[in-house]
C-alpha cells in the first residue's frame, strides 16, 4: 500500500558525460565515474541522505525515508550545494574544465518496495 510522506530526492548527473565519454579511453571513464560517485556518496553522507541508486552518470538520494527528520530538506539542499564544488574539484583534478553536475526539482510519490504494484520512486504531482 502506498502512502504519502515529506522526503526530499536529489537527483544528479554530471553535464556533459556522454561526449566526455566518448572522447575517453573507457578504463579512465570507469575510473572517473566511480570517482564521482565516492564523491557523491561521501557528500551526501556527511549531510544525512542515503544514495538510492546510481543510474549511468546519475545519482539519486533520499533524506526523510523511512523516517522523516526535522530538515531533510535543508540537509538536502546543503548536499546539493556541496557537491557542486566537489564535481567541479574532481574535474579540475582529472583535466576536465567546466565539469559540473545538472541539478533540478521536481515533486515525487514514494510507494514502499513491498507495494504489489508500482515500487520505489517515480514524479508526479498526486
Amino acid at each position: 500500500m502506498a502512502e504519502r510522506r515529506v522526503c526530499s530526492v536529489l537527483f544528479c548527473d554530471v553535464v556533459g558525460f556522454t561526449p566526455l565519454s566518448e572522447s575517453r579511453d573507457p578504463e579512465a571513464v570507469r575510473e572517473l565515474l566511480s570517482e564521482y560517485f565516492e564523491v557523491a556518496r561521501t557528500v551526501i553522507g556527511r549531510y544525512g541522505g542515503v544514495v538510492e541508486k546510481f543510474i549511468g552518470d546519475a545519482v539519486m538520494a533520499v533524506w526523510g525515508t523511512p523516517t522523516a527528520a526535522e530538515g531533510d530538506a535543508e540537509r538536502a539542499v546543503r548536499a546539493a550545494l556541496d557537491l557542486v564544488s566537489a564535481v567541479g574539484e574532481l574535474g579540475a583534478e582529472a583535466g576536465v574544465p567546466g565539469w559540473r553536475r545538472g541539478r533540478g526539482w521536481s515533486p515525487v510519490r514514494w510507494r514502499s518496495r513491498w507495494a504489489p504494484r508500482r515500487r520505489g520512486w517515480w514524479r508526479g504531482t498526486r
